[in-house]
């Protein structure tokens, strides 16, 4: 098992060296933000806010004294999770484990963040008598309400928004797996990297000599899986796994009014891992992870959810490395799971992996030993839509420079968002960039004083 350890200078006294010898970053930042939540259950309410839910009631000093003794202790388990699984003491750390997602302290640890994430107010009572609800052994049969997020591409995913004790389980069960290392050392859909990192990744391994790459994502990767897939996989008892991953059918699911899923059924939730879950994307990461873990090679990997980027110095190995990974995919004893849609490319010309397209700079026919960074097509693409989507909420008769100030403004956003400063342009595509963004939001405004209606145009897309 990856835990992840940061050695740290042994000083003070004898307990603060064994803490410093077992230091989990992911762990100690669990911790400043379960003090956070805590801390935020004293805050004071407004007054609309104690007449919605009269449940809302700030928690005393003296409750929050109990809350963040009761915190530590969970942590302290945590802790002691993590030192079982880095010695390799199998027994201990499922004994661990079973006491950790049966602790009243963990309980409420996560009835905590689940109000603060709600911005709710407990007293310490309530969360005593409300963690009663929680019980990992049995199914849990509160109501689940779904609604519909269109994808990207077309398409919508439905998402299944648990009540408290639901989603209060799932962190319970995300806190043991990150406290037992049960993480993808490829993923980058976490804190601390993302999507400009994986850029920066595979642009590291472009100028190392890794030119060939492969990106793939698995279709209805969260759908597909079942409990059956996770089986074995993780030191967890499996019902109680299943309890707090999976959606029982008991459960009553309600549709959000207004909600609209191009035709899917509400049921769909039930269908493999629930997306909106706090967990689910842990699981599944690692159940991806150990598949790649096992393909033989020398792989560049990089995980972003269920979407896979693989690179290596031979492009007959690249196309190896997929079809085994296909053939794993499919043979799997609880199911079949199936790669979607995948592109070969070569870094001498560019490489498309979520929104950035890298790919080796060249100079008068020679490679110069450095890459460059920009948005890719798909990028372009989806920024495209989503001005679409924004010039469809304006009256037919908005001022023209209204349109061009929004639009303006989203562009301004959408270069924060891609940290447009740090790209690595290259010298053919720095100096016209900037044009090219200007040329298509007039073209968009062109074609709303051309066709009329908004809505004619969102339609051609």
């Amino acid at each position: 098992m990856a835990v992840h350890i940061i050695k740290k200078p042994a000083v003070g006294n004898r307990r603060q060296r064994r803490k410093a010898e077992t230091w989990v970053p992911e762990l100690e930042r669990m911790s400043h933000d379960v003090k956070r939540a805590v801390l935020k259950m004293a805050a004071s309410l407004d007054e609309p806010a104690a007449q919605a839910d009269p449940a809302n009631v700030p928690a005393s000093p003296s409750d929050v004294g109990q809350l963040l003794r009761r915190t530590a202790e969970y942590m302290k388990l945590l802790r002691r999770i993590s030192e079982a699984a880095l010695q390799g003491d199998d027994k201990r750390l499922r004994s661990l484990i079973v006491k950790s997602l049966t602790s009243c302290n963990a309980k409420i640890a996560a009835l905590v963040r689940v109000h603060a994430r709600n911005n709710a107010r407990r007293t310490l009572n309530a969360l005593r008598q409300e963690s009663d609800e929680i019980d990992l052994t049995q199914p849990c049969l509160e109501p689940v309400r779904v609604w519909w997020k269109k994808k990207p591409n077309g398409g919508h995913r439905p998402i299944g928004e648990s009540g408290p004790i639901r989603f209060a389980m799932q962190l319970m069960l995300r806190d043991v797996l990150v406290a037992a290392g049960e993480d993808n050392p490829h993923e980058f859909a976490c804190r601390r990297r993302g999507p400009h990192k994986a850029a920066d990744f595979i642009a590291a391994n472009i100028r190392s000599g890794v030119r060939y790459w492969a990106t793939l994502d698995i279709t209805n990767c969260f759908p597909s899986v079942k409990p059956e897939h996770l089986k074995d996989m993780f030191p967890i008892d499996h019902a109680m796994l299943v309890h707090a991953a999976f959606i029982p059918e008991g459960a009553p699911l309600t549709p959000l009014p207004g909600a609209t899923g191009g035709g899917s059924s509400a049921t769909a939730v039930r269908h493999g891992l629930p997306q909106g879950s706090p967990v689910s994307p842990k699981l599944a990461s690692g159940l991806i992870g150990r598949l790649l873990r096992s393909l033989e090679g020398d792989y560049r990997v990089i995980c972003y959810g269920d979407n896979i980027a693989l690179g290596a110095e031979a492009q007959g190995e690249v196309e190896t490395g997929v079809h085994t990974l296909g053939e794993r995919l499919a043979l799997l004893d609880a199911g079949p799971l199936a790669l979607g849609k995948i592109e070969l490319f070569e870094a001498d010309s560019y490489v498309d992996f979520m929104q950035f397209r890298i790919g080796a700079m060249w100079s008068e026919g020679e490679f110069v030993d450095d890459t460059y960074r920009r948005p890719s097509g798909e990028a372009f693409e989806r920024r495209r839509r989503r001005m679409c989507e924004r010039l469809r909420r304006f009256p037919d008769d908005t001022p023209r420079e209204v349109i061009e100030k929004a639009l303006a403004d989203y562009d301004f956003a959408w270069m924060r968002s891609m940290k447009w400063p740090n790209l690595q342009l290259g010298p053919s595509h720095a100096a016209n960039i900037l044009d090219l963004l200007a040329a298509q939001r007039d073209a968009l405004i062109r074609e709303i004083f051309d066709y009329g209606l908004p809505d004619e145009i969102a339609g051609k897309l």
